[in-house]
Order: structure tokens, then sequence, then C-alpha cells
């Protein structure tokens, strides 16, 4: 769960009183810990709970909750104690790739999918959701073209594609390319829903904290 601030939006010449901007601050998943991890392991000498929640700019339970979870499958090993201060030192197993769990702590398969979508979406210069779920697909990760589509969807309302005019094409089966400005690297997006209270008698959003989920595909 992650949070957000609501401000009035800056004036502008269209500017509307009771519009509102919202300002979120995504909390540091899986991958930016794994991320944050890797430079420090490839330091030597291994890394605490401590350095891999300032490197991540995230809670120590987090680091510390990662951390058990890569243990439990491998993916880390305690290497050591830090001198003085008896904090363990771990170091990890697997390099290659991030290793992202679900909120119960196994793999996800949500992650899993989304990485296979968006490496095909990446490579393929242009794609319906049939093909998309074809291509995407994998004997240890199906993607079915529901998904497919839901991907496709959620990349289109953030401005990620382009729909192409395809003659003769019916309209249940678009076609779309990457634009090539959000080509912006390996990870998968990860798609969030936020939740507000409207006041209608004020017309604006209530102030505070907003609630941000990350939702499934």
């Amino acid at each position: 769960m992650m949070a957000a601030n609501l401000r009035p939006s800056p004036a502008t010449s269209s500017y509307d009183p009771h519009r509102q901007t919202v300002d979120a601050v995504m909390e540091p998943g899986c991958e930016e810990i794994w991320l944050s991890m890797e430079p420090l392991a490839k330091r030597g000498g291994g890394f605490t709970v401590d350095d891999v929640s300032q490197a991540a700019n995230c809670t120590g339970g987090a680091a510390e909750i990662y951390l058990a979870r890569l243990q439990r499958h491998g993916h880390a090993q305690q290497v050591g104690l830090k001198e003085g201060t008896g904090e363990k030192i771990y170091d990890l197993t697997w390099r290659p790739w991030p290793v992202v769990f679900d909120e119960i702590g196994r793999p996800s398969d949500d992650h899993a999918r989304r990485t296979c979508l968006w490496r095909t979406v990446k490579m393929t210069g242009s794609f319906t959701a049939g093909q998309l779920a074809v291509i995407a697909s994998t004997e240890e990760v199906p993607v079915t073209k529901k998904c497919a589509q839901r991907f496709i969807d959620r990349l289109e309302e953030a401005g990620y594609l382009m729909a192409l005019a395809v003659p003769g094409r019916r309209s249940g089966d678009r076609e779309w390319r990457l634009r090539p400005e959000m080509n912006t690297g390996p990870l998968p997006p990860r798609f969030c829903d936020l939740r507000l209270v409207y006041d209608v008698n004020r017309r604006a959003f209530t102030q505070g904290l907003a609630v941000v989920r990350e939702v499934k595909l």
C-alpha cells in the first residue's frame, strides 16, 4: 500500500478552484529493493538489513522481510556477523533478475506475466491482444488473450501505446505499438489504483492522504 497527497492545482489560464492535483509516492517494491541490493553485493563483503534499507529508501522491516523471503527461496544467504554490532551480513546467491514475491511471500505470478508481456511489447513491432498473448506465453507462464487485453488497456490509458490503423481489421482486434519514448527499461510497469473520497457538498476531494494500491492483471 502506498500514500498520495492531495493539493489544489496550480493556477493556469483555465484554472478551476475545484480542480486538485495528486502527488503520489510509491513505496519501494521488490524490484526497487533488489536493484538497490545488487551494487551492495557487487562491492563484496556482504550487506546488512540497514544497508539495504538505506540504499532502497525503505523501512528496515520491509528490507528484513524481503531478505528473509530471498533466503527461504535460496536467492540469498547469511555469510557472517558484523563486528561490534552483531548484525547479520547477507549476500546474494542469484543475480540475473529481480526476484518478486506476492503479499504472502510466494514468487509472484502476476510479476512473471507482466514481465513476459512487457518484454514482448518491447521486442514486437506491432501486435493485437491475441498475438501478444501467444508470443508472451511460456510453458511456465501462460498468458490468456483476456490478460493481454488488460495489459494493453492499462498501458494505453497511461500513454505507453499508439493505436495503428490497419485496413480491413475488425475493431475488436486493434493493433498497437509501443511509443519509442515509453520504452523505459527492462522492468515491467506496476499498475495501481488510487482510492479517494469526494465531498459532493464542497465539490472537491477530501484533503489528506489517498490510498494507492497495486493491482494485479
